[in-house]
């Protein structure tokens, strides 16, 4: 799978997660669908011998822009219904890799524009961002909210394509059972999408290129549900 797809995903997951904490224990069913036009980008910076000899922490931060539809799904509520949407995440991670503290937010307020060819793309958004205190759990990592108030932070970025149009389609299918309830989670992406770099402003911070960055048109679907 190519990241594009795992990066919007995350952000779709740890959205899920931060509205409903209770659904991992219930039944429930949650479904996600985006079309639309998007530009995704992901930078990190490691430290070696940080915060002591022999360890090294690493800094992440994503952004991802969209335009278009977005309809949001869940058991016993009404459909939700979105246009544009950004969204920026900061972490920090150990020497394991595993995520020691992170932010995350999302705004449907935004500048964004993306060429219908996918060769460039621009945002300006002031996003609102949540602190989350992540820890290593059985089969994973757990990341709660600390607590603390959310902070406005500016986010400015623009893309420039690098490689041809490609058209990709991306389908996954996981299954589990847990205590008699069975869970599955399917995702998949149509479309079309360009590499690109990605220049961005973060709370006043300079982020230099990205390390990836791609233009999206395509159609992303999510189904999760257990019973």
């Amino acid at each position: 799978m190519r990241r594009t797809f795992s990066v919007l995903l995350a952000l779709i997951a740890l959205l899920a997660v931060a509205a409903t904490p209770a659904m991992a224990q219930d039944a429930y069913r949650f479904s996600f669908r985006q079309s639309g036009l998007s530009a995704d980008a992901f930078w990190q910076t490691c430290v070696e011998d940080s915060p002591s000899p022999g360890l090294t922490t690493c800094e992440s931060a994503s952004i991802f822009a969209f335009d278009g539809k977005i309809v949001i799904r869940e058991a016993g509520s009404p459909p939700q219904r979105q246009g544009g949407q950004a969204c920026v995440s900061m972490d920090v991670t150990d020497e394991t890799g595993l995520p020691v503290s992170a932010e995350f937010g999302c705004t449907d307020v935004l500048d964004f524009e993306a060429a219908t060819n996918l060769s460039s793309a621009t945002l300006s958004a002031t996003v609102p961002v949540e602190a989350f205190v992540c820890s290593e759990v059985p089969g994973g990592v757990e990341c709660v909210p600390s607590g603390d108030p959310a902070r406005d932070v500016a986010v400015s970025a623009n893309w420039t394509s690098v490689g041809p149009v490609t058209r990709f389609r991306d389908r996954s299918f996981s299954r589990t059972e847990t205590d008699g309830l069975v869970c599955v989670f399917r995702q998949s992406g149509r479309g079309t999408r360009a590499d690109a770099v990605a220049t961005a402003t973060v709370d006043g911070a300079d982020l230099g290129s990205s390390q990836f960055a791609a233009i999206t048109k395509g159609v992303f679907r999510v189904v999760d549900r257990c019973g």
